[in-house]
């Protein structure tokens, strides 16, 4: 399971890179103050692809600093941890380690789904959705990704 994590997250992570989203204001800066809607745009993905329901965690360190990122079979799938000068890894993070996501003390997990957000919201993230999964099949025409 954890390399078709890290494989599909990464196809995730690549095709947000290749998207132009300088109209959006959470993605425009992406990985920085992106990691909500990047990690609730990959449980779509995920689930897309069988992987079936992630759960969602936010967490909060000890100077009100905030980050999210997924939990899929005992497995810590972050694409934004890079956002963070003191991340020690790569763009992409498929662990069981949590010795630095244990920095941000847990302060919300649930299965979340865009249909639990008000009207606005769920056109914005259906929206960047689409895109991303444009540019995710854009990649895939050149080799395969999916």
């Amino acid at each position: 399971m954890e390399e078709r994590l890290y494989h599909l997250a990464s196809v995730f992570r690549s095709a947000i890179e290749g998207c132009n989203f300088f109209d959006d204001p959470v993605f425009c800066a992406f990985p920085k103050g992106a990691c909500g809607d990047a990690s609730l745009l990959l449980s779509m993905f995920l689930r897309d692809h069988r992987i079936g329901d992630a759960e969602y965690v936010l967490g909060i360190s000890n100077n009100g600093t905030s980050h999210a990122w997924l939990e899929v079979g005992g497995f810590i799938v972050d694409i934004t941890g890079d956002q963070f000068t003191c991340h020690p890894g790569a763009p992409v993070v498929v662990t069981q380690d949590r010795r630095w996501h244990c920095y941000f003390q847990e302060d919300y997990r649930a299965s979340i789904r865009i249909e639990e957000y008000d009207e606005r919201t769920r056109r914005r993230l259906a929206r960047l959705y689409g895109t991303v999964l444009a540019c995710v099949r854009k990649h895939s025409e050149r080799a395969d990704i999916v």
